[in-house]
């Protein structure tokens, strides 16, 4: 079986899909064999320097030594930067070291065989149309991504062809801050618009989304296309085939890229040399209205129309469905819940299955995992246990759904295979990073994913899955500091006893649920001996250590559910489930004999004594657990008194 790793970061879901279709097309033709694992990153579009590191940590996951061949669909997308990128360049080395065949679709990358457009031929067939028929002779060339090598490719063609006709042609730029979105690119033109003073003949656009753009913004400014310039697009987008005017583009087959693929790494298997020829792809011309030769018909708006219409029920559709699915998300509040709302949510009906691979440890805290920020009231997770670089080194798959059949148990996985391995037929697997920022966490897989590529509702709803787990998580640490802070309120801050906030929160409660359950308790009311002596002769700190020695004694010879309080200065409470008297008498004369033991007594010129009195409830009365704690102190100072210690 022919084991293939893909990497990308296409942004368009269309795009990539028609080419992994193409290349699983030809491996179920040839008959052959094949696996295909396929990476993919920018699941939140809009990426700084942190998401950027967690979306293309995924690239990271497999052992490249496990793979038989590599395909890449890498882009300078705008806006991330990733090629230019340590990340970017480590990836790209790693692979070239494995001396192993490896194809990079729609992009030139150094050292990589290249299936491609012919850019050339392509770009001439376009300009031959817009100088010969239209007699264009004033030009610009409008890219969002310079440093892509198939936009220079098709630059530099177009700038050949002008300077042999020697027409004048103006390479624009636009900033990065007037990308990624069609308003943005139309501010930017406006800005170059202005900068120039007035239109060109023709503009010739690196791709159909930045001619979209172009022409959002003409149709803004009251501009007319093509009639005051034309535009032309790369990549025959369906976008551009309904607006109006619909755009003129280059057309290429993307499944038959995916196809030439497929074969092209078979033969580098068999030590055959791949000619240039073989992988660089002629494009056609899809000549519509925007370059003026085609009038938008009343078919062809009627057809746009009803297109329209279907398509607009479909985003509404899967809007609702979305919207649904995040309701239902926000009440999960296990990783399993997760899961099965994830996969009852109908959005993967053609997958044969779900997994849900996350740290061993993510359901434990380490101290310096997150802390509380307050004054801000939020949590931050600078210095996260998580990893940055690679992922967790012991994970587990969390959820699964395997043929129709949920499975909740923690399973480990030390590597991808033979886990996310098919049997006997060609399958593939979607890996997509679950990650905190930078943080990653784990990943999302998807078995028989191929078909679900050009979905509309892929990216949303994984995108959805990341922020359920990290609210999730983020919840669990507020719970947890809840009660750091709880405990911060009712606990004293010299014994780590209760106090006597404690007392009316814990120990009365205890004390109600008790007496509904008709369950006796025995209450011990524990006095210094002598504290304001202690203080009054060898300082404060002497009685702290003092309080100090009485508290640990009592905590080494803690009986079962025993609950300890402070009540005042030198006053102790002690309350557990009901013992004889005699083991009440031996507990407490194990504590004064441990008393002078402990670390805290050896500080002190001498061992401090204590006076107790005891009592039993009688759960079948209406006494109240201040009653009883009286009682107690009562039988307390009698002991006292007989001891000649009580208090002036």
């Amino acid at each position: 079986m022919l084991k293939i790793a893909v990497f990308t970061n296409n942004p368009n879901a269309q795009d990539f899909y028609e080419k992994m279709a193409g290349l699983k097309e030809e491996s179920l033709k040839e008959g052959s064999l094949s696996l295909l694992h396929v990476f993919r990153s920018r699941i939140f579009p809009e990426m700084d320097s942190n998401l950027m590191t967690g979306e293309y940590n995924i690239f990271f996951l497999p052992e490249l030594s496990d793979y038989d061949a590599f395909v890449l669909d890498l882009y300078w997308n705008s806006g991330d930067g990733f090629l230019d990128s340590a990340l970017g360049k480590d990836l790209l080395s790693q692979i070239r070291k494995q001396k192993k065949p490896a194809v990079s679709i729609g992009n030139y990358l150094d050292a990589f065989v290249n299936i491609t457009a012919d850019a050339d031929s392509s770009m001439r067939q376009l300009m031959d149309h817009l100088s010969l028929v239209h007699q264009c002779r004033k030009y610009w060339f409008i890219a969002d991504v310079w440093k892509d090598a198939s936009v220079r490719k098709r630059m530099e063609a177009c700038f050949q062809y002008l300077d042999q006709c020697g027409f004048p042609c103006t390479r624009q730029l636009l900033h990065k801050e007037y990308r990624s979105t069609l308003q943005s690119l139309s501010d930017g033109f406006e800005k170059l618009l202005y900068k120039s003073g007035g239109l060109p003949d023709a503009i010739v656009c690196s791709d159909d989304f930045v001619a979209l753009g172009i022409m959002y913004a003409a149709l803004k400014k009251g501009l007319r296309i093509p009639e005051d310039c034309r535009v032309v697009g790369f990549g025959n987008w369906k976008e551009g085939m309904s607006t109006i005017p619909s755009l003129t583009s280059l057309a290429f087959d993307r499944k038959e890229y995916g196809r030439k693929c497929m074969a092209i790494l078979r033969d580098l298997r068999k030590g055959r040399q791949v000619q240039e020829e073989e992988y660089m792809f002629p494009c056609r011309m899809e000549i519509r209205s925007s370059c003026g030769c085609v009038r938008e018909c009343g078919s062809e708006l009627a057809q746009n129309a009803f297109q329209e219409v279907f398509e607009s029920y479909e985003r509404v559709e899967f809007g609702n469905h979305i919207e649904r699915l995040e309701s239902d998300l926000l009440e999960c509040n296990t990783l399993n819940q997760i899961g099965r709302c994830f996969y009852k949510s109908c959005l993967f009906p053609d997958c044969c299955a779900l997994y849900i691979v996350l740290d061993r440890d993510f359901s434990s805290y380490k101290a310096d995992d997150a802390y509380l920020n307050l004054r801000t009231s939020s949590i931050s997770r600078d210095n996260s246990h998580f990893p940055i670089h690679g992922f967790p080194k012991s994970m587990k798959i969390v959820f699964s759904y395997e043929n129709q059949v949920t499975v909740t148990k923690d399973r480990p996985i030390r590597s991808l295979f033979p886990a996310f391995e098919a049997g006997d037929s060609p399958q593939d697997f979607l890996f997509i990073p679950i990650h905190f920022r930078q943080y990653t966490v784990g990943y999302f897989v998807v078995q028989s994913a191929v078909p679900l590529l050009e979905k509309p509702f892929l990216v949303r709803t994984i995108r959805a899955l990341c922020i359920t787990i990290e609210n999730l998580y983020t919840k669990r640490i507020l719970s947890k500091y809840n009660k750091v802070l709880t405990d911060l309120s009712t606990r004293d801050g010299l014994t780590g006893f209760y106090n006597r906030l404690g007392y009316e929160r814990i120990a009365c409660r205890l004390f109600e649920e008790k007496k509904r359950s008709g369950e006796d308790l025995s209450i011990l009311f524990i006095d210094m001996d002598g504290l304001k002596i202690m203080n009054d002769t060898y300082g404060h700190e002497a009685g702290d250590f003092a309080l100090k020695a009485i508290t640990t004694a009592i905590d080494r010879h803690k009986v079962r559910d025993q609950l300890n309080v402070r009540m005042g200065g030198d006053e102790f409470l002690l309350i557990m489930d009901r013992l004889p008297d005699e083991d009440v008498e031996k507990l407490l004369k194990e504590i004064e004999e441990e008393i002078p033991l402990t670390e805290e007594a050896a500080k002190l010129p001498y061992s401090p004594g204590i006076s107790v009195g005891y009592i039993h409830t009688d759960m079948t009365c209406p006494k109240n657990l201040d009653e009883y704690v009286r009682e107690a102190d009562e039988y307390m100072y009698q002991v006292k008194v007989k001891k000649g210690t009580a208090r002036k």
